[in-house]
């Protein structure tokens, strides 16, 4: 549930910031940024764990 929140506040505010002034926000970086936190709360538990002792 906690991810839930967190994602949906990452992108409200994300478009918050582009409507209000898109030239102020580059968009790649923040996907990016957001993809890899989605991969990472989404993965099984021991591949969460085994990417971390890398």
């Amino acid at each position: 549930m906690a991810s839930a929140t967190f994602i949906l506040g990452a992108m409200r505010g994300v478009m918050l910031q582009f409507l209000l002034k898109p030239s102020a926000i580059d968009l790649e970086p923040v996907q990016a940024q957001l993809q890899n936190f989605l991969d990472i709360a989404l993965a099984a538990p021991s591949s969460v764990q085994d990417s971390r002792t890398r």
